[in-house]
């Protein structure tokens, strides 16, 4: 016997009886006694974080002043640096002035003061080179620096770094042979490398041993001001 499908009846739709919803109020109101999902997850996040804030707390009150440490230490390190390079710069500068009449205490303390003030004319010169007189002092006071620094370098590099000095002539006057080989188009001596390099080595001195000195005492200065209290 052959099945035959047969279609239900559509039933007409149904229509919400009148008074049947329930107010938004009322559906969004929480039970009695409870608390809402959302204030649920906020307190169960906020409960999760203390953990993690009261470590960082104990973490703050173990070492609360470890990276002002870690800076004054750097800052000092760094000024000691400075004062080693002016306190070379110094002996060489004595050692130059006092190269002529030798050196003996009350030379040595006449030629570290004659350092102190030729340090602070270049420093004083060193702002007001725009001026022309200014400027042409300035120079004059780098050339004196660089002479006298060159003068005492010159025989320590010999006996410590005699691969340095080479065949350069120990007396800086001699070294007039560079530039009037230059002049008169004559061949150069074969040392004038070694006598450019130390020239610039001692240029280096001169010029950056004071302001690597205040550089690095105002910048520990200024790391000893910023301690915490």
């Amino acid at each position: 016997m052959p099945l035959s499908l047969r279609r239900r009846p559509r039933l007409p739709p149904l229509e919400p009886a009148p008074f049947s919803e329930p107010s938004v109020a009322h559906a969004e109101a929480p039970p009695s006694g409870g608390i809402p999902e959302s204030a649920g997850s906020e307190a169960s996040a906020a409960t999760a974080s203390q953990p993690v804030r009261r470590r960082t707390a104990r973490g703050s009150r173990r070492r609360p002043h470890a990276g002002w440490h870690d800076r004054m230490l750097g800052e000092i390190f760094f000024f000691l640096v400075g004062l080693g390079v002016w306190l070379s710069n110094a002996s060489f500068t004595v050692l130059g002035v006092t190269a002529p009449i030798g050196l003996t205490p009350l030379t040595g303390l006449l030629g570290f003061l004659f350092h102190l003030l030729l340090s602070r004319a270049e420093l004083y010169l060193w702002y007001r080179w725009r001026d022309p007189w200014y400027l042409l002092l300035l120079v004059g006071c780098v050339l004196l620096d660089t002479g006298t620094t060159l003068v005492g370098l010159l025989p320590l590099a010999a006996k410590w770094f005699p691969m340095l000095v080479g065949n350069t002539p120990q007396n800086v006057l001699d070294w007039g042979q560079i530039l009037a080989a230059l002049v008169s188009n004559t061949a150069v001596p074969a040392w004038w490398p070694n006598a450019l390099l130390l020239l610039a080595i001692t240029f280096a001195f001169a010029l950056g041993s004071e302001r690597l000195l205040r550089k690095f005492y105002r910048g520990m200065i200024e790391t000893w001001q910023e301690r915490p209290a």
